[in-house]
């Protein structure tokens, strides 16, 4: 049983929790975390969901559990789904959102060369890993084969690496 944070609109914890799966009390809020993870080339690595849970391609992401900081919750996701581990002071957020009434949004990026034949997939979350142009991830959109939240955050990221320059 997976048990995650309440917060207010203001993002003040709340005492009171929610079960994984339950319907967020109204007026309260969950974190949700995603990373974006880019190399070199300037490639960005993306994951393919088993069928269970859409089959599409998408980035790492999930819910920080009880107790669990934004950051930590968003380290935890990649090494459950992907097997990496990764120094907290390499894990940068850009960008935090009220997402919607259920949840507030924060968003991360890690750069890294690495092969992605290293990663430890999550069985029941992931089929695999790859990296991908922005291109390739656009065309994977199009063919509503990319999750549009993610794709969305995508968007955020390439527009704050446009204000950094």
């Amino acid at each position: 049983m997976e048990i995650r944070n309440l917060y207010d609109i203001n993002r003040n914890l709340c005492e009171q929790t929610v079960e994984k799966g339950q319907p967020i009390p109204f007026g309260l809020r969950i974190v949700c975390v995603c990373a974006v993870i880019v190399n070199s080339n300037n490639e960005l690595l993306i994951q393919k969901r088993v069928p269970s849970k859409n089959g599409k391609f998408g980035l790492t992401s999930g819910h920080p559990k009880l107790g669990e900081s934004s950051k930590d919750g968003m380290l935890t996701e990649l090494h459950e789904e992907l097997g990496i581990i990764i120094p907290p002071d390499e894990l940068h957020l850009f960008h935090s959102e009220l997402h919607d009434e259920e949840s507030f949004r924060d968003l991360y990026y890690y750069k890294k060369d690495f092969d992605p034949s290293i990663l430890k997939y999550q069985a029941e979350e992931v089929e695999f890993a790859k990296w991908a142009t922005l291109e390739e991830i656009s065309e994977l959109f199009r063919n509503t084969m990319f999750c549009h939240t993610h794709y969305a955050d995508l968007q955020k990221y390439i527009a704050y690496i446009t204000s950094q320059n």
